[in-house]
């Protein structure tokens, strides 16, 4: 018994020093003063938190389900959803491989100095329509990931936002120095805004934004409208992006959603082989998305890469178009095994955080495919596959195929077994016998499936395990 009391006694003297009490796993519950600045590992807290002045680190932090009490937080002002954690007050914070999920109301974080967010993950719970139906609980409160008021600039890579109301919502600065802001090489996953561009203190807004990848339903339910950014009016917006000329900073290179092309019938996305050429004049959005919403007058810009698809926008201002896409002549590469043609300039820009990013290239090349044409057929021989070697594959795996002489418009799809969405397609322009070297890098394990297609028409289909 008194060796407990001197251990109560060692605690209470070192908090009333100055010492972090959570610094190691452990359920946290009840916390709702502030929490000690410090570095905190495996904590897992179950109330909501504010953080005093000073320097935070978390590491492995997670959340999940919290129920905050009510505060102005909306996105409209009203009486809303309150904050899982309160960071207004913190110098610096830095979140590495921290979980906020079963997110259903509220915003997980509300932070105003230096920020570093490194693989971290946030959910909200799946959509439910009659959530979001007149005089229903929590009626389209708003589920928000990050709230950020500028401060010394906010930095967010390889982190994952999804099924959210707001994914990063950016509040200006009435200053002239305004820090940078980068979000780059995430993904942006069926959520209705995922980036917020507010008007307050007349908002100057820096931002590189590069190398996310963002994907939307093929339905917006519940929502009329889904949107990659939305700018508020008053708004004063950077360009995003450059001409990668004179030594500037290249093209965006972020990858928005895409149903298919103008004339072909392939959905959903990705898609790889793009007919018209290099460019992406035939490409076409989901229904209910919108890539640039604007409701600022001042004039921006957003560089994108000619083989980059920006997807529609608009400007409700008036007359005046106050925003517009440069396309810079230029194009950016997935990775080393895209082909790109030949003569063009290009950059290697992203390192596919999340899933591969797939931009397209012409027809008859995938962006991590090579294929070879052996030997032309000659009569109404029909078309086949061999099975894939090896299989079980890993990172690479190469199929046969043979295409009769009349084929017309033929491609390769691999796609998942369970759910049908494709995952890789390679446009096979000649008719004949010949295989594809197709890399499996970034597709979980799993039983998938691969088809020969040719004039609309499936004409042999095998299955393929991958294995990590």
């Amino acid at each position: 018994m008194r060796w407990r009391l001197t251990l109560c006694l060692m605690l209470l003297l070192l908090q009333a020093a100055g010492f972090p009490s959570f610094h190691q796993g452990g359920h946290v519950g009840g916390v709702r003063g502030s929490l000690k600045p410090g570095t905190y590992h495996n904590l897992r807290l179950t109330e909501p938190i504010v953080l005093s002045k000073g320097v935070y680190t978390f590491i492995n932090l997670e959340m999940k389900g919290i129920v905050p009490p009510s505060t102005k937080a909306d996105m409209s002002g009203a009486r809303g959803p309150g904050l899982w954690i309160d960071g207004l007050t913190a110098t610096s914070v830095r979140f590495v491989d921290c979980h906020f999920t079963e997110i259903e109301n509220g915003t997980v974080l509300k932070l105003k100095g230096k920020v570093i967010m490194e693989n971290c993950k946030f959910e909200g719970t799946d959509w439910k329509i009659e959530t979001l139906e007149k005089g229903k609980p929590n009626q389209n409160v708003g589920k928000t990931a990050i709230e950020y008021h500028q401060g010394f600039g906010i930095t967010i890579t390889n982190s994952t936002f999804q099924n959210l109301n707001y994914g990063v919502v950016l509040f200006g600065s009435s200053s002239d120095f305004t820090k940078d802001n980068s979000i780059r090489e995430n993904l942006f996953d069926n959520n209705e805004q995922n980036i917020r561009f507010k008007s307050n203190y007349n908002a100057n807004h820096k931002l590189e934004l590069k190398c996310n990848t963002f994907t939307t339903p093929s339905s917006p339910a519940p929502f009329t409208t889904r949107y990659g950014m939305w700018v508020e009016a008053g708004a004063e917006m950077p360009d995003i992006g450059g001409t990668g000329n004179n030594g500037n900073i290249p093209p965006a290179a972020n990858f928005w959603p895409v149903a298919g092309t103008s004339n072909s019938t392939l959905s959903p996305w990705p898609v790889t082989a793009l007919s018209g050429g290099g460019g992406v004049e035939h490409w076409f959005s989901p229904t209910g998305w919108e890539t640039v919403h604007n409701l600022t007058t001042e004039f921006w810009n957003y560089f994108s890469y000619k083989n980059e698809f920006l997807g529609p926008f608009s400007n409700p201002s008036g007359g005046i178009v106050y925003f517009d896409q440069t396309v810079v002549n230029r194009m950016v590469r997935s990775s080393s095994n895209q082909v790109i043609p030949t003569g063009e300039l290009y950059d290697d820009a992203c390192s596919n955080f999340g899933q591969v990013l797939v931009f397209p290239t012409r027809p008859g090349h995938s962006q991590d495919s090579t294929l070879t044409a052996k030997t032309n057929l000659s009569g109404k021989t029909e078309g086949c596959l061999d099975q894939n070697i090896p299989n079980p594959a890993t990172n690479s795996t190469t199929i046969g195929y043979r295409l009769p002489a009349d084929a017309k418009a033929s491609k390769l799809e691999l796609f998942e077994l369970s759910t049908g969405r494709i995952v890789k397609l390679v446009g096979i322009p000649v008719s004949g016998q010949g295989q594809i070297e197709m890399s499996l890098t970034g597709l979980p394990a799993g039983i998938y499936g691969y088809r020969l297609l040719s004039g609309g028409r499936a004409m042999d289909w095998k299955k393929m395990i991958i294995i990590r």
